[in-house]
């Protein structure tokens, strides 16, 4: 019998992008790696002499993630800070020495790391080298040699073409710098470059059919499914791999019949939190790094997985700072309603989830909980976002409590779409259990059981110890609806790794079905099945069942 499994996996880099002063792995003119300003400076001139590239995230790097076959062009610039009183000759050379790509693997962290991906069998290894590689000479286009600003300009155009239409397979990361050399008024010289880091986006290029499991066995294989994501240890788009898989085995004529069904509903996207304003005393809406990145480019990263019919929304967490969802006013609730409202609109999300945990309640000179605060502010949220946008709440008992009961008659779950608890690999269903302790107004449909953190992730002994517990609620009735975080797994770096917890749980979740497919091992009409859910086979030619993304390491 076949078997499949998908691993996903991203890799981290603690290092800065660009670190000041030579590196120490040069023992030959070593190259400074200057931060700069982190703005790209005017051609013309003005702020600094260097070189200029429209698509440049600071002075010295152009970032680029092409598509396998995809060229690339860009036009630079190499300016000064004023007129040429004469002509100025400006010597450029591209850099070809391994001590400088050494030295740029280490400023990135990149430095002897190696991955070993294997299958579920063990039987399928795969190395992929992090480090950056030049690009070849003969796809590259670039000026080199002896050029001149002419008396009166500025500056010169230097047309930049890169063919990225046949990459090593082993390699995701490429590397041009182009140097410049310009005389300096004390007869020395001045020297600049600028770095074009080139990342292969595996993600363009797959795609394979998925079926309705609805439509074919006439009920959802799960009542609602959502994915957590951290976007420092993972790309979003992840998401759209994961999938029900089923395989039918005909003992009679050896056939076999694969199907892969879509199942995850949302996207929920850790990154966001409630800080606060000391001088207007509101609270204020807050991003990381990551989640900013995501957003500036929402459509690279968000907007293909709502095209999968995944809804994308963002988890709000507290910051520590004394104030959440529990200690608003009126004048604080309106203020952190509009604000996420504005988020949603203007980067296009589908909703939101609110997850009160680190918000520091207590903290001294900030206001105590009020037990009408959370309530009131899921139902102000819900006018301010209208019914299509989706609100889910995280409930993580204390303080999250306050919603089990109405508030002014005020019942939370009357606004809500869904709620799970924050008890990660704990099945009790508090419906059955401890009717009292049950989101006020939320119907047992929409409150799921099934939650699953990585950082809470348990060992296989115990998993299995704890199952009996979820098959025993779902046969009194708790809904199946799902909601585990993805990470990777990652042999060789840092001795992290993780998983989702569908494998492991999927005996239990995914319903029997009146058909040859059910969801169990089984031997009957000439064959067997073998239904779970996993992660689609993308077909990576020469990578194996993972994903790869060397752009997701430099922030």
């Amino acid at each position: 019998m076949k078997r499949y499994n998908k691993i996903f996996h991203s890799l981290r880099v603690a290092a800065v992008l660009l670190l000041a002063g030579g590196m120490a792995a040069c023992t030959a003119d070593p190259v400074e790696f200057d931060a700069g300003s982190d703005k790209a400076y005017d051609p013309v001139g003005k702020v600094k002499p260097g070189f200029y590239s429209p698509k440049a995230i600071n002075d010295t790097v152009v970032r680029v993630t092409v598509k396998p076959g995809e060229k690339f062009e860009d036009v630079l610039t190499f300016g000064l800070t004023k007129e040429a009183p004469e002509d100025v000759t400006v010597t450029f050379s591209l850099a070809d020495d391994e001590e400088t790509l050494k030295a740029y693997d280490a400023s990135l962290g990149l430095h002897d790391v190696e991955l070993r991906m294997e299958n579920m069998s063990g039987d399928n290894y795969r190395t992929v080298n992090r480090k950056f590689r030049y690009v070849p000479a003969e796809k590259r286009t670039l000026p080199t040699g002896e050029m001149t600003i002419r008396k009166g300009s500025y500056g010169i155009e230097l047309p930049v073409k890169i063919d990225m239409s046949d990459p090593e397979e082993s390699c995701c990361n490429y590397f041009v710098m182009l140097n410049a050399e310009v005389p300096a008024a004390d007869g020395g010289i001045e020297r600049y470059h600028i770095c074009y880091q080139l990342s292969i986006d595996l993600l363009s290029s797959y795609s394979y059919e998925y079926e309705n499991y609805a439509d074919k066995y006439g009920k959802p294989a799960f009542d609602w499914m959502a994915i957590l994501i951290d976007p420092s240890q993972i790309d979003p788009r992840a998401v759209r791999e994961v999938s029900l898989y089923s395989l039918f085995v005909n003992f009679e004529t050896g056939e076999e019949a694969e199907h892969l069904y879509r199942c995850v509903d949302e996207t929920l996207i850790w990154g966001a939190t409630i800080g606060y304003d000391a001088d207007n005393k509101l609270p204020k809406l807050q991003y990381d790094t990551h989640l900013t990145h995501l957003l500036l480019d929402r459509e690279k990263y968000l907007a293909p997985i709502q095209k999968e019919n995944i809804c994308v929304s963002l988890i709000i967490k507290g910051a520590g700072l004394g104030i959440g969802f529990c200690n608003l006013d009126d004048a604080q609730r309106a203020s952190l309603v509009e604000q996420v409202r504005q988020m949603v609109v203007r980067y296009n999300l589908d909703g939101v989830n609110l997850y009160d945990e680190g918000s520091g309640y207590g903290r001294e000179g900030m206001p105590a909980i009020d037990p009408a605060s959370y309530a009131k502010f899921i139902r102000d949220l819900r006018t301010a976002l209208g019914k299509d946008k989706r609100i889910t709440v995280t409930d993580v008992g204390e303080p999250s409590a306050t919603l089990y009961q109405a508030h002014d008659g005020v019942e939370a779950g009357a606004y809500l779409d869904y709620a799970w608890t924050g008890k990660s690999w704990d099945f009790t269903d508090p419906y059955t259990v401890s009717p009292d302790r049950t989101i006020k107004g939320l119907d047992r449909s929409k409150y799921g059981i099934v939650f699953g953190r990585y950082r809470d992730n348990i060992s296989s002994d115990e998993r299995q110890a704890v199952l009996p517990d979820l098959q025993e609620a779902l046969e009194a009735g708790a809904p199946r609806i799902v909601v585990s975080e993805m990470m990777p797994l990652i042999r060789g770096i840092e001795g992290s790794s993780g998983i989702t917890i569908f494998q492991a749980l999927s005996e239990v979740l995914i319903p029997p079905v009146e058909t040859d497919v059910s969801m169990e091992l089984f031997v009957g009409n000439g064959g067997y099945a073998f239904q779970y859910v996993g992660y689609a086979p993308t077909g990576f030619p020469e990578y194996g069942n993972f994903l790869y993304y060397p752009d997701w390491l430099r922030f």
